[in-house]
């Protein structure tokens, strides 16, 4: 090797160690730059439930404690994964830099099972002699559990005696009280239409009675068609009755049970129609005749007495 190249080499070399040495200096003019964590800081962690499950929120507290003078800036919303955070709150003095001890509480929710680990979280704060530092909380492990009897396989349990278990229908409960309602309704409007029908015909007028004359003809209408079946006495038995019923009705006496002599006596004097006491008087004599004396009337004579009885 020339001696230029051994020169070349060297300058080389130096250039190097020189480059290291610049470097070495750099890094610990940054780390002189980055504050360092300090022991002035007490920090305490407290959790609560001590068995934490899954789904169920527990409470994380940091205690901390410091000379005073200090000034502590515990950051809002921290990393706490793989938990949640649900809330923060925070117990401290109220003028920054006067006291000696805080507390921060954290509400987290586990959300899967197994080993959890919550990181350091950073905690920057300015000390009695102006140096801004950062301290860290301790790493926090976390056993969660769950319910389950077996968080990685569960398994349904078998099945235990059944119970029975009675269930209030109530839309059935409505239809069926309404429907005794209404058949409870349609008996007792039943009952009471018959009730009141019952009154109604009781109470009911009587209809007008019919005029003597009406009967009277209505009676003859009855006997004339008999008139074939009947014998004489028969026929002037029921011709008497008629007209003595009829007479009675008319004028006000019982002409059913008189005699011919009475019923003369009542009429005598008094208007009876078309009709005179003479000739009423002969009618009832030829019916006495052939009731009593068996006068057997020629059969012109016979067939006469309804037809005189209509005058």
């Amino acid at each position: 090797m020339s001696h230029k190249g051994r020169i070349t080499i060297l300058a080389m070399a130096t250039l190097l160690v020189a480059q290291i040495g610049l470097a070495t200096e750099a890094d610990e003019n940054v780390e002189a730059l980055i504050p360092k964590q300090d022991e002035i800081i007490d920090i305490s962690v407290d959790i609560q439930p001590t068995v934490i499950l899954v789904g169920q929120q527990a409470n994380i507290t940091f205690s901390l404690t410091y000379p005073e003078g200090t000034r502590v800036y515990f950051p809002q919303n921290p990393e706490v994964s793989p938990l949640k955070l649900v809330s923060q709150s925070s117990s401290t003095s109220a003028v920054l830099g006067q006291g000696t001890n805080e507390s921060h509480t954290l509400v987290v929710l586990p959300v899967r099972p197994g080993q959890s680990s919550i990181a350091p979280i950073e905690i920057a704060y300015v000390a009695p002699d102006g140096q801004s530092k950062i301290a860290k909380t301790p790493k926090i492990d976390l056993t969660v559990s769950t319910t389950l009897g077996d968080e990685v396989s569960p398994e349904l349990t078998a099945p235990g005696a059944p119970v029975q278990v009675r269930v209030r229908n109530t839309p059935l409960i409505w239809a069926l009280s309404g429907l005794g309602i209404a058949i409870a309704a349609a008996i007792l409007a039943i009952i009471g239409y018959r009730l009141w029908r019952r009154w109604k015909d009781a109470h009911k007028p009587l209809p007008p009675p019919i005029p003597a004359h009406e009967q009277a003809l209505a009676a003859l209408a009855k006997l004339e068609a008999l008139l074939s079946e009947l014998s004489w006495p028969e026929l002037a038995l029921g011709v008497s009755e008629i007209i003595r019923e009829f007479l009675g009705q008319r004028l006000g006496f019982n002409g059913v049970e008189a005699t011919t002599y009475e019923v003369m006596r009542n009429i005598t004097g008094k208007s009876i129609g078309t009709m005179t006491p003479e000739r009423i008087e002969d009618l009832l004599s030829l019916c006495d005749l052939i009731k009593f004396a068996k006068f057997q009337p020629s059969q012109q004579e016979g067939m006469q007495l309804i037809p005189r009885s209509r005058d």
